[in-house]
């Protein structure tokens, strides 16, 4: 292996680890509120435009405490501009199974076409349409 093939190594795994720090120190602690399970924290994290992982977390979070406050947040995150936190949002509202949210995804079905199609697909089953 040459000197600058290890220092390039070297460079990117300190750019992770600062990454890694800046996170932890600026962003919400997504772990951290499903733990208490601050439904609250977690939708003010869905909010979080600094990080789509941050919000990506969140949605996930949201769907796996099932509470049905996060129904109206989740049905914004189907529009985020990042696909995984579009897709982990329409995985949580089927996991939620709340009506409020069939015809949201019905419209961002028909929007969209791509990838997170599986998760709204999936979330208007659970739901029973």
């Amino acid at each position: 292996m040459e000197w600058w093939q290890i220092c390039c190594g070297v460079l990117a795994l300190i750019i992770v680890v600062i990454v890694a720090i800046v996170r932890i120190l600026d962003g919400p602690d997504v772990k951290g509120l499903k733990a208490k399970g601050s439904v609250r924290g977690l939708i003010k994290a869905l909010s979080y435009q600094k990080d789509d992982e941050v919000r990506r977390e969140a949605a996930e979070a949201l769907g796996e405490i099932g509470n049905a406050r996060a129904v109206k947040p989740l049905i914004a995150a189907v529009k985020d501009k990042d696909y995984f936190v579009r897709s982990s949002a329409g995985d949580s509202l089927g996991k939620i199974v709340d009506e409020r949210a069939v015809e949201p995804l019905i419209a961002a079905l028909k929007k969209d076409g791509s990838f997170e199609d599986r998760a709204v697909t999936n979330a208007l089953v659970k739901i029973g349409v």
